[in-house]
């Protein structure tokens, strides 16, 4: 009998400075979006997922969507931050 295979996954380990490893994977989690990625580090992962339209629309108001994306980071630095006691690591 032969073994169907349900996805494409393709992972990649990436070693950092200080020792601490990192895997990225993609073609396996959120079949339904355009694009996805998974990081995992230690106890900790990330699912990051793409939706677009095929056309662009004339009155999308791109440069919002990147400060609200920004704005977003500077929570996530800063909780991050709260959470290893304001400890930042290069």
């Amino acid at each position: 009998m032969e073994e169907k295979k349900l996805y494409n996954a393709v992972q990649k380990f990436i070693t950092l400075a200080d020792g601490r490893e990192i895997m990225i994977e993609t073609g396996k989690l959120a079949k339904q979006a355009d694009g996805s990625v998974v990081v995992k580090q230690g106890d900790t992962m990330l699912l990051a997922t793409v939706v677009a339209a095929k056309d662009a629309k004339p009155d999308t108001d791109f440069p919002s969507l990147l400060w609200r994306l920004w704005r977003i980071l500077r929570i996530c630095r800063s909780i991050g931050n709260r959470d290893q006691g304001s400890r930042r690591t290069p």
